[in-house]
């Protein structure tokens, strides 16, 4: 008799990992909709004789994006071996984009776990079971690009009836319907004439801060500023419709406002050129970035550029004076002329500039096994908190103490990086002399360039008497 190819009866039963995710609770029943628990309880019928070793949830959370909590907890799991199946209620809980869900699914099984579905019966391991999965995953897919258009569609038909979307601040929500905030819309109102009157932003901004009695960022103060809801409109996709809520701003106001930003949207002081020669490293002893200011001395007299802290207005406790721009000038190409002499004649200069580099790199090198082992305590965390080893609480804990870690080593690795990288002290020299024999005919971008070549930082410490000259208690800092 022909001996029977029998198949070996595992030991053990396979380790289940039960995924559930909705979209959006939001109150929602009902026998079409099927809730955490309905999922729950047709997984646990599926996986019958099975072994469960986790629930993992992703509530309130869109299948079109995979970056979520409960997806990167089962991949965790799948590489460190602590699971053999991961079963759904049906596809379209893994995501609603096909190209993604199928990647992850491939993933999965490289490291030898499979995808069971209570609702289609598919079994990824089989090669019927991969054809219908595409299949399945391309109409989960399909059916959420219906659900989007369905909802810009609804969001169409909302505006064109005067009815907005979202919850801008000064207003609430009640009944689908927008309606003013007894506290925040008035100090919106507030904000809107300010800007109308010509108030300086930074006023706008404490004020509106002040009464909201939250933090109030200028970049968000001048989207609110070009909002149309304040003034009674609806806006969907360029259109626009008059709004069934009340209006927080006059036309003549919303007019003014409006012609103002328009003046005043002009490109960033950052991507223009440098306006004087030590733009970007001039700091008060504070670490406050300086900025020149032109006014003269005299009434009637000539203007002169003097250094202001650009955070003075913000902090009574810095005050770096208001020494002149070409004193301070004067003194930082002294500096950098005495820095030439020392790197062409002093060999112990030279010396100590390529220790400082050579330290750099074994810095670097300690910082980066450092930054290593926090990225591997991670991992293990993680891992310990996919298989329930420790309480939610404690796992945000450590693990924002381990990113604290890491983006505190990363600042230190570049910081050092910035050393190992610095040119060689000929190259500096050249650099230098360049610097100071060209200074009267190179425009302001050159001189800023070429300066921030061979000047790391220049700090202006507070004065210590009167009329304390600038040479004085300038601190320069030198590559």
């Amino acid at each position: 008799m022909p001996a029977r190819n029998l198949r070996a009866v595992p030991d053990q039963p396979s380790r289940v990992v039960c995924y559930v995710r909705v979209s959006a609770l939001m109150g929602r029943g009902g026998d079409d909709f099927h809730s955490p628990d309905v999922q729950l309880g047709g997984i646990r019928r599926l996986i019958t004789g099975m072994r469960e070793v986790a629930v993992i949830d992703d509530i309130d959370q869109t299948g079109r994006n995979f970056n979520r909590e409960g997806i990167d907890k089962i991949r965790a799991m799948a590489e460190a071996k602590q699971v053999d199946v991961v079963a759904v209620y049906d596809l379209s809980r893994v995501g609603r984009n096909a190209k993604e869900a199928l990647a992850f699914i491939d993933d999965l099984a490289a490291l030898g776990v499979g995808v069971i579905s209570a609702s289609e019966n598919i079994d990824t391991t089989t090669p019927a079971g991969r054809l219908m999965l595409q299949q399945f995953l391309n109409l989960a897919e399909f059916y959420s690009n219906i659900i989007g258009k369905n909802w810009a569609d609804v969001i169409a038909r909302r505006a064109e009836q005067g009815l907005g979307h979202g919850q801008p601040t000064g207003y609430i929500r009640k009944d689908h319907a927008l309606h003013v905030h007894p506290v925040d819309g008035p100090a919106i109102a507030q904000a809107f004439r300010d800007a109308a009157a010509g108030e300086r932003m930074s006023v706008i901004v404490r004020r509106l801060a002040e009464a909201l009695g939250r933090t109030v960022y200028p970049s968000v103060l001048r989207q609110q500023l070009r909002n149309p809801t304040y003034v009674g409109k609806v806006v969907n996709n360029g259109a626009v419709f008059d709004g069934k809520h009340e209006a927080l701003v006059t036309p003549a106001t919303w007019e003014l406002v409006q012609k103002r930003m328009a003046r005043e949207a002009t490109m960033p002081a950052r991507h223009l050129e440098p306006t004087w020669s030590m733009v970007g490293f001039t700091f008060c002893e504070q670490g406050h970035a300086a900025y020149r200011h032109t006014k003269p001395d005299t009434k009637g007299g000539p203007k002169v550029d003097r250094l202001l802290c650009g955070h003075r207005q913000y902090s009574t406790g810095c005050n770096m004076g208001q020494p002149r721009l070409a004193e301070v000038e004067e003194w930082v190409l002294d500096q950098v002329a005495e820095h030439v002499r020392l790197l062409e004649d002093d060999v112990a200069a030279r010396e100590a500039r390529q220790v400082r580099q050579t330290s750099a790199r074994v810095e670097r090198a300690g910082l980066e096994k450092q930054r290593d082992a926090v990225r591997t305590a991670m991992v293990k965390i993680t891992k310990q908190w996919g298989l329930e080893q420790v309480d939610d609480a404690t796992y945000q804990a450590t693990i924002a103490d381990y990113r604290a870690s890491e983006a505190s080593l990363s600042e230190a690795l570049a910081a050092a990086e910035t050393v190992v990288q610095l040119p060689s002290p000929v190259q500096l020299a050249d650099a230098g002399k360049k610097l100071l024999a060209m200074w009267g005919d190179m425009t302001v971008p050159e001189r800023n360039r070429v300066l921030g070549t061979v000047v790391e930082k220049v700090v202006i410490h507070r004065p210590k008497r009167w009329r304390e000259p600038a040479a004085d208690r300038t601190q320069v800092f030198l590559y």
